[in-house]
């Protein structure tokens, strides 16, 4: 169970667009851009930026993932704290 208020909502959603075959841009709600380069394993997707955390993909439903944060230290997924992403 997924616990707390959604992070951004259809009125104000992410926007996700392809770039090429191996990335895409993630446009937040405030406004903020962030190129991702991406590689699958495991029917995963995995989110790499030009710094910082990386982000693992899992598709639940064709409108539906969760993302979880990989730590820097051990490269281990943060599964106890996943976002979740619906299309609206």
């Amino acid at each position: 169970m997924i616990n707390g208020e959604p992070l951004v909502t259809c009125d104000r959603p992410v926007q996700l667009l392809a770039v090429g075959n191996n990335a895409l841009s993630y446009f937040a709600p405030n406004g903020n851009e962030i190129l991702f380069e991406l590689t699958t394993f495991s029917g995963r997707t995995a989110w790499f930026p030009p710094a910082g955390e990386s982000l693992v993909a899992v598709w639940t439903s064709p409108d539906e993932f969760y993302s979880y944060s990989v730590a820097l230290t051990n490269g281990r997924a943060r599964w106890d704290e996943p976002h979740v992403y619906r299309r609206c």
